[in-house]
């Protein structure tokens, strides 16, 4: 893999959560940047330190060049152009922005050329960014990938800029803090490691719902890729278990690189506490599956029964997203009485929200009986939105008295938003006894209302 190919791992890891990220934030005033002209025929922006542990102003305004780099060899353009001409496309290529600005393809050719850009250029697009970009949205992005960029070679200056622009627009800039530890992770984890230990010990929380644990996943990718051994002893010393599972899903991250390297991670579980292990398995297998359902599935099959049906509750989600014909195949291959239920719904809500007609035929063709009537019903409230109609027929299915009539009233509750008359006919219809209709319907009539003696023919 490439170095532009791993730069845009971490820009498709944090990209989802940009937007919420930044819309959590108010609007705030961006780190200060102090103006000067450049080569060129366009003003331009120097890049202002925020802090004393920033690079100099003098510095940054014009770094000195050992040799071109590659991006500079037959391009004739200055500096100045060529980072205003890579910000235009990315801004050009983002366009509107929705979730079409997070596709594979417009991603490498918005970032393409911001990442090819000389790491003495990269504080120039920053500074370039800061003062032409409006949209937050895509302003948070660009600054989050070329702070990324800055990291590559000065990780503590790059933490320093996007820990003042955290200082001044709060949640919204966590992502920018995010990726640039995900850069100095790859380079210097242990470095990284040490600057997570000093800001949680003092007690200052980073943004977000994480807080400092944000930043964990990417530590422990950079630190299981280097040394996978030191990575497995560090997260032992991780007694918080938001943060286990942030650095047990780093470690699972970097298994994806090789299968030599899952194999020793995976093999190295055997030996750890029942959580620890299936903490790091479930991580590897929800990052495995997507891309070899069966070279995993093939190894869960070779785990002691209790340590297999532990992994196959926890990463049935992940099966089934990856391939639910052969996850639904895998989920029921060795379900006992105790769990059956819980396979079931696991199988029919994960195929649902992927496809919900193929999970209703799939469904719809096992044997019937109780084991179902969970998965049943809440199959019948994820119809209800779509079809109330035919999620009545789904909630009458269910087997259990009491389940089956929990799922009716909540079928009638959601279709009666729609169609109060409608629900009501059907409810009136749908065989439950008198005094059970009545119940559900009982908040609905007046205070003086007769109860339910009839149905609808």
């Amino acid at each position: 893999m490439n170095a532009n190919a791993v730069r845009l791992v971490a820009v498709f890891l944090w990209a989802g959560s940009l937007v919420a990220a930044y819309r959590l934030g108010s609007r705030g005033s961006s780190p200060a940047v102090s103006e000067t002209e450049l080569q060129g025929n366009r003003p331009a922006v120097t890049l202002g330190a925020p802090s004393s542990t920033a690079a100099s102003p003098t510095n940054s305004a014009a770094p000195s060049r050992k040799a071109p780099s590659e991006a500079e060899e037959g391009d004739s353009r200055s500096p100045a152009l060529r980072v205003h001409e890579a910000i235009a496309n990315a801004r050009r290529e983002l366009g509107g922005g929705g979730p079409m600005m997070f596709s594979p393809s417009a991603m490498f050719r918005a970032f393409g050329p911001l990442m090819e850009l000389p790491q003495e250029e990269v504080k120039l697009a920053i500074a370039e960014v800061e003062s032409s970009v409006d949209d937050p949205e895509k302003k948070g992005m660009l600054l989050s990938l070329l702070l990324g960029r800055w990291a590559e070679e000065s990780p503590r200056e790059a933490l320093a800029y996007s820990e003042k622009m955290l200082e001044e627009q709060g949640p919204r800039a966590a992502q920018s803090t995010y990726t640039v530890v995900a850069s100095w992770a790859q380079q210097d984890p242990d470095a990284a490691w040490e600057w997570y230990l000093d800001k949680r010990d003092s007690g200052k929380e980073s943004p977000g719902a994480m807080g400092n644990d944000m930043h964990l996943h990417m530590i422990f990718r950079g630190m299981a890729s280097k040394d996978i051994d030191k990575a497995l002893s560090r997260i032992s010393e991780i007694d918080d278990e938001q943060a286990s599972r942030q650095a047990a899903f780093g470690i699972a991250g970097a298994a994806t690189s090789s299968e030599q390297v899952r194999e020793r991670i995976l093999k190295k579980t055997s030996s750890m506490s029942p959580e620890m292990r299936d903490s790091l398995r479930q991580s590897v297998v929800s990052q495995w599956a997507p891309t070899d359902l069966e070279g995993a599935i093939d190894w869960m099959r070779t785990l002691p029964t209790d340590e297999r049906e532990q992994l196959v509750n926890s990463s049935g989600f992940s099966l089934m997203f990856a391939d639910p014909e052969k996850g639904a195949e895998f989920l029921l291959e060795d379900a006992t009485e105790a769990n059956l239920s819980r396979r079931y719904q696991t199988i029919v809500n994960g195929w649902a929200n992927r496809d919900i007609n193929a999970a209703g035929e799939w469904l719809n063709a096992q044997p019937p009986g109780p084991e179902q009537d969970d998965a049943r019903s809440s199959f019948a409230m994820q119809v209800a939105r779509r079809d109330p109609e035919s999620a009545m027929e789904w909630a009458k299915s269910v087997q259990t008295d009491a389940q089956r009539f929990g799922a009716i009233r909540n079928v009638h509750r959601q279709w009666r938003k729609k169609d109060q008359d409608a629900a009501d006919s059907a409810l009136l219809n749908s065989g439950l006894p008198d005094d059970r209709i009545e119940e559900i319907l009982k908040p609905h009539l007046p205070a003086s209302g007769s109860p339910v003696s009839t149905r609808v023919p």
